[in-house]
């Protein structure tokens, strides 16, 4: 009589089995799709992005695609104060100098730009901590929430060794 209600049992993790690996095909062949038809999207939706909020503005943002945050700001030059990472700020070295206090600025757009409190930061600092030299990464990007500010913290802003992390 246990035969039976092994074989079912038996059937039934099989079938459960079978509906699990099946439901993952189909939800990576969703994703895949989704991803296809909005990948193009994304110059788009910075053009829009532009033309609404900034278009009045004396000022052009001009920003280029990111595999991982959506977008960051596109260097138009040596007077812009774009770095290579696509943030406000001169280039910094990944090696902490002897002697550096290091901070990561994290925010939208209140952190910013050329002018934002990470640069006043530093600067301020510096002028108090002689002979401490005191560094500021600002990857502070505007429209960006706090999830795009923490992925860019993990994946550029801890490689920079940070004393200190502040978040706005």
């Amino acid at each position: 009589m246990t035969k039976p209600a092994q074989l079912g049992s038996g059937r039934k993790v099989a079938y459960g089995l079978m509906a699990t690996v099946l439901f993952f095909c189909l939800a990576e062949v969703g994703f895949r799709c989704v991803v296809a038809l909005t990948s193009d999207r994304l110059g788009n939706m910075i053009s829009q992005y532009r033309s609404q909020f900034y278009s009045q503005v004396n000022q052009e943002l001009d920003y280029r695609p990111h595999p991982y945050f959506g977008y960051v700001r596109r260097d138009k030059g040596q007077n812009d104060s774009i770095n290579s990472l696509g943030f406000w700020g001169r280039e910094m070295a990944v090696a902490k100098p002897e002697g550096t206090v290091r901070f990561v600025a994290l925010g939208g757009s209140t952190t910013a730009g050329p002018w934002a409190w990470p640069h006043q930061l530093e600067t301020v600092l510096n002028e108090r901590m002689d002979p401490v030299k005191v560094q500021v990464q600002n990857l502070g990007m505007g429209g960006w929430t706090s999830a795009e500010a923490v992925a860019a913290f993990a994946m550029m802003g801890l490689s920079y060794s940070p004393d200190f992390v502040v978040v706005h």
